[in-house]
């Protein structure tokens, strides 16, 4: 929903407040003003509205139309549907403009009145009306998840002026007021997990339906200590987020502490989770004692090393202790290599020990592309968001940069080469054609700029050309 947009109740609840506190001279300027802007044909209902009306509340509760709004939905989904049904008969009328995949062809009517309903439905929920905002948001999501023959309906990203994030947090709340205690763990799992694959916007997550409504959670400790133990029980990403969503919603960053020192080997991001607490809590010397923790625990080939030697880096640089810092720099760019990481070791790393420490990296770099494998990238779980535990598959440009860096301070790669031959890549312009390139640029298979592909490769280095074998 746009910053701009104001819920129904809020809106009224606004106009109230700020009728209250006119008196009748002001009111009569206010009225006066908006006249100015009428047009011609609007003036008669405009006169027409000017009779007195209910009480505030009266006035929420006959825009929302409680009574109708089911109903409404109802009718509404079963337009949409008789829509589908004739889908084909659609594409032939919206042939030349449907193949595009974000025009909506007749389902381009169905946005005002869903965004509409959408918006009366938050409103029943701001009111109390629990079971009724349940039911209603149910329907409205099973109307998006509807779709023709082609796979083409209303999706959520459709309704561009509907505040679908809190609809989820509406709805899920709504059904944990609902349910019976003993109920709700199952029921919201279930429910949250329904949403990963309808609506997108990332994992719902509790909080979403906490912070919703302004009334505290129900039950809240006894709840979270039931939904824990459920999760424990349970399987997948979501599950591992929710778990340590609730550690932290229930114990706080001694409870994170806690499940990272003792079930962090099973659960690796709940060290992320406790350096992310103790770096919003400005205990940053905690912070590099548990990320060291952390890296003591896990082994050497877990990818998320590097996010957790990140936060190390981050906390030193917040210190000022430059020995910590070469230490974070090192042990992410050894876990998750990358040209990046290998300019951040450059920088951190004094230049009395560079050459000492770009020839480990070149070590570190050779080695790897000998041991590597297709199979461990490839058996990564794709379906979280990020890619914090996923191996890195390290390429020879990147092994090239490192040597680079080693002619730089005088020493010599270990397979370098000062020739140029046929058969050279070069990254940025070859020596005659201008000013070299920066070093950085890696090459792909299409740039203009290279030659065919050989074993060597040129690195522009300030005015130098360097060529180096791989």
């Amino acid at each position: 929903m746009p910053e701009d947009t104001i819920p129904l109740k809020r809106f009224f609840e606004a106009v109230e407040e700020r009728l209250s506190a006119c008196s009748a001279d002001e009111l009569r300027s206010i009225l006066r003003a908006m006249a100015q802007v009428v047009t011609p044909k609007e003036r008669q209902g405009f006169l027409e509205a000017l009779v007195p009306s209910k009480e505030a509340r009266d006035v929420i509760q006959s825009a929302l139309r409680q009574d109708d709004l089911l109903s409404e939905i109802d009718d509404l989904v079963a337009e949409i549907r008789e829509e589908m049904e004739t889908a084909e008969d659609a594409y032939d009328r919206y042939s030349d403009h449907w193949d595009d995949e974000d025009s909506l062809g007749p389902y381009e009517q169905f946005i005002g009145p869903l965004t509409e309903l959408f918006d009366r439905t938050a409103g029943v929920f701001d009111c109390g009306n629990w079971s009724l905002a349940r039911d209603a948001y149910r329907k409205l999501f099973d109307g998006l998840a509807m779709e023709d023959d082609y796979g083409r309906g209303v999706r959520a990203d459709d309704l561009r002026d509907a505040d679908i994030p809190g609809a989820r947090g509406r709805y899920l709340r709504a059904l944990y007021e609902t349910e019976a205690p003993a109920n709700r763990p199952e029921r919201l799992f279930d429910a949250m997990q329904d949403f990963g694959d309808l609506l997108g916007g990332g994992t719902v997550m509790l909080e979403d339906l906490i912070r919703v409504s302004e009334r505290p959670l129900p039950d809240r400790e006894p709840f979270l200590r039931a939904w824990i133990a459920f999760l424990r029980e349970q399987e997948g990403t979501s599950t591992d987020r929710w778990l340590r969503e609730a550690i932290r919603l229930l114990e706080g960053t001694k409870g994170l502490a806690a499940f990272a020192r003792k079930e962090g080997k099973a659960h690796p991001r709940a060290y992320l989770d406790w350096l992310t607490a103790l770096q919003s809590e400005g205990e940053t010397a905690q912070v590099v004692a548990a990320a060291r923790e952390a890296l003591r625990t896990l082994p050497a080939d877990r990818p998320i090393r590097a996010a957790i030697a990140d936060h190390l880096c981050e906390a030193a640089r917040t210190l000022g202790d430059p020995e910590t810092l070469q230490e974070g720099r090192w042990e992410a760019f050894t876990v998750k290599p990358s040209l990046g990481r290998l300019l951040d070791l450059w920088e951190a790393t004094p230049e009395s020990k560079r050459r000492t420490r770009m020839r480990q990296a070149e070590r570190h770099l050779d080695q790897s592309l000998q041991r590597q494998t297709r199979r461990s990238v490839e058996e990564f779980d794709a379906t979280v968001d990020d890619d914090l535990e996923a191996p890195t598959w390290v390429d020879r440009t990147l092994l090239a940069h490192a040597r680079m860096f080693l002619r730089r301070l005088g020493g010599r790669p270990g397979y370098g080469d000062r020739c140029r031959r046929p058969g050279m890549e070069f990254v940025g312009q070859p020596p005659g054609r201008g000013r070299p390139g920066l070093p950085g640029a890696p090459l792909g298979p299409g740039d203009r700029s290279s030659r065919q592909p050989g074993p060597l490769v040129g690195l522009g280095l300030g005015e130098q050309y360097v060529p180096v074998r791989l």
